[in-house]
């Protein structure tokens, strides 16, 4: 059984506190960012696995986490011949992730930040780069994914696509929590970001006129001069 929460969480933030302070010393101003607290560590620690944990939930979170994100991708190809509408969807997903993949990266450039398995913290199951993760980049791209399906369906077929598109970029953004590689504030701003840029893409594409030009029925007849 782990150790008192509480206890755990401010224990090691203490730690980090104490490891981190000769380093921020030597660093650029906007690299001292430091948004770790208890409550943060805490939950990332309740969600995070363990060396003790279910082979197959790790194996799945791994799945997840390296391979869901293509498939969510691929799945699109065949949709792109189902129909003008079904067309219009997939033209939304890309310029969702467009405009997420833009925000995110400027996020990153600005606000730089570090990994959980970056401060020796929770259980890293996979190895990953020790680069910036706020907001998480697979969290933001998947959210675009799911909004994109959603804002640019037909309005009858929304929550439908948000029961199939939603929990796919919540297994993603949960999967690399649970595998160490990301706080979850990393993923809820990235979700959070994900979601507005496909919003913003369908009110940008109807600004422009252009959901009416594309899915205008091309047989239907001009009125006559």
């Amino acid at each position: 059984m782990r150790p008192d929460g509480g206890d755990r969480a401010h224990a090691k933030f203490a730690q980090i506190k104490t490891a981190a302070t000769d380093q921020q010393a030597t660093e650029p101003p906007l690299r001292r960012l430091n948004r770790m607290n208890p409550l943060a560590i805490e939950l990332f620690l309740l969600l995070n696995a363990s060396a003790s944990s279910p082979a197959w939930l790790l194996a799945a979170a791994r799945m997840a986490s390296q391979h869901l994100s293509t498939l969510a991708l691929l799945a699109l190809l065949p949709l792109a011949f189902l129909g003008r509408r079904a067309r219009w969807q997939v033209c939304g997903v890309l310029l969702a992730m467009a405009l997420a993949w833009l925000a995110a990266r400027g996020m990153r450039e600005t606000i730089p930040s570090v990994r959980p398995f970056m401060l020796g913290l929770g259980y890293q199951g996979m190895p990953h780069s020790a680069s910036a993760g706020f907001p998480s980049m697979h969290a933001t791209m998947a959210a675009a994914w799911a909004g994109g399906l959603c804002w640019f369906a037909a309005p009858r077929w929304r929550w439908a696509w948000m029961g199939v598109a939603v929990p796919v970029a919540v297994c993603i953004a949960w999967s690399r929590v649970y595998l160490g590689l990301h706080f979850p504030s990393d993923m809820g701003t990235g979700l959070l970001l994900g979601a507005v840029s496909g919003w913003l893409a369908l009110t940008l594409s109807e600004r422009l006129g252009l959901a009416r030009r594309f899915l205008a029925d091309p047989n239907a007849q001009k009125p006559s001069e």
